[in-house]
């Protein structure tokens, strides 16, 4: 014998609709705090062989993010060998800079997202090699992060 499932139109539909509205509801943002929509993801590779992955997890649609800038301090005497950045989006312009002016096994990094609405929830994340950590904030927000190794 074989089962046989029956969908209510009505029901999946009042589901579906909900759900979309939900999903893209002014107010919903902060409310879907660790919930990240988009993300934006710069990778360096320096001269020692450092690896080194700085993102941000931003709680908000493509098309409402206007900025990402990303600043990496690096050890003095160190330099950039390769960059991978994520390509930029149709609505959005990232930017990257490096200064290599820190003391040595010391890496800094600072994001700052700029979006449509100031209270978009962004999640700042550093790796470097193996070191991950993460700081928390909103749109508009400089999240500095520092790594010694």
């Amino acid at each position: 014998m074989q089962a046989v499932l029956r969908f209510r139109p009505s029901v999946f539909a009042f589901s579906a609709i909900l759900a979309l509205i939900l999903s893209i509801h002014p107010g919903s943002q902060v409310a879907q705090a660790r919930f990240a929509l988009c993300r934006s993801d710069p990778l360096v590779l320096l001269s020692d062989g450092t690896i080194i992955d700085i993102s941000a997890d931003i709680g908000a649609l493509l098309f409402h993010v206007k900025e990402v800038h990303y600043t990496l301090h690096i050890p003095e005497g160190l330099e950039v060998v390769l960059t991978i950045s994520t390509p930029n989006w149709p609505t959005t312009v990232e930017h990257f800079t490096v200064y290599a002016d820190n003391p040595p096994g010391v890496f800094t990094s600072t994001t700052k997202v700029i979006t449509h609405r100031a209270d978009t929830f962004v999640t700042a994340n550093f790796l470097v090699n193996t070191i991950y950590r993460t700081l928390d904030g909103v749109s508009g927000q400089d999240l500095t992060i520092e790594t010694r190794l």
